[in-house]
């Protein structure tokens, strides 16, 4: 304070942080009042979606939004003390789109055009592919029909078992949307002017006439699937008759504490095997392997790759 009572400028080693503190603060408050204004345009477009709900469920839904309504508004109420004249005059110009928008509800839709397949929990598959996404189990099921075309209705069936109708059209939408990102992602093929039909490697399908057919299944689209034409490599006589994973786990529990690399378990449940058999047993033990150790029906061991142990 001078000699005249006034108070004197804080010097400005102390006003160049303040500053900097205004200028961030300002510039959150606009970041999150855009975020608001975002954020409260979406929900409205959301609870206009639920309106389209079926009666049945629309009482709960219907108080369960209006409390979170409540709630918002008095959070809204609550961020406009914060805000400077300009960003509410901001938030005056969005109101009336978004009260346009509450009043123009969307098309009513039947229930049939909902995805049922929302409203129904995941459903367990086979216990052969217990572990794996279902991404992962179609590649399975392909790769162990290789050669051959496989139908939906098939690698529905093979993957979860029989299914009564209605289920079966619930997990056949879940399954039909796995098959196309599969598709998309190189993961396997789909059958060229053969719906629903697909393959793992277009290169190595077999035709199913002698004269060199590059598919051969064309007048057979009524057939769910054609029968697996490639050879199928038999393991040791002491794990016939069971799925691959569980002679692995068998291979692996008779050898406790020994450690094995993947051609050896190859070896221990196949017995001696050419190139090419070696060529069509490898990945599906690779994938039995993976999930193996995933589910924890045995151990990988740590920082060596592909070896494993009991």
């Amino acid at each position: 304070m001078n000699s005249k009572g006034k108070l004197q400028s804080p010097p400005d080693a102390f006003v160049s942080p303040l500053l900097e503190l205004r200028d961030y603060y300002a510039h959150l408050a606009e970041e999150y009042q855009r975020l608001f204004i975002q954020a409260r345009s979406q929900l409205d477009h959301v609870d206009a979606l639920l309106s389209t709900w079926s009666l049945a469920n629309g009482h709960e839904e219907l108080s369960r939004l209006e409390a979170a309504d409540e709630a918002l508004t008095v959070a809204e109420e609550s961020s406009l003390l914060f805000l400077s004249p300009d960003s509410t005059s901001e938030i005056d110009l969005v109101e009336p789109e978004l009260a346009t928008s509450k009043a123009s509800p969307l098309p009513n839709k039947s229930p049939e055009s909902h995805d049922n397949s929302l409203k129904w929990p995941e459903v367990p598959m086979l216990p052969h592919y217990e572990g794996f996404t279902r991404m992962e189990a179609i590649k399975q099921l392909l790769e162990e029909y290789i050669g051959t075309v496989c139908h939906i209705d098939f690698i529905v069936r093979s993957l979860y078992g029989e299914l009564d109708p209605h289920m079966f059209k619930v997990v056949k939408g879940r399954v039909q949307s796995s098959l196309t990102q599969g598709r998309e992602r190189a993961a396997w093929s789909a059958i060229p002017n053969e719906p629903g039909c697909y393959t793992i490697d277009l290169s190595v399908l077999t035709p199913s006439n002698g004269n060199g057919a590059s598919m051969g299944i064309r007048g057979k689209k009524k057939k769910p699937f054609l029968l697996p034409k490639s050879k199928v490599v038999p393991m040791l006589r002491a794990f016939e008759g069971q799925f691959l994973i569980d002679a692995i786990t068998s291979f692996l529990e008779q050898n406790p504490g020994i450690i094995f690399s993947v051609a050896e378990i190859v070896n221990g449940i196949y017995g001696e095997l050419d190139s090419q058999q070696i060529r069509e047993v490898k990945n599906k033990v690779l994938n039995e392997l993976s999930r193996g150790h995933r589910t924890g029906r045995f151990s990988r061991v740590p920082d060596k790759i592909g070896f494993y142990q009991y």
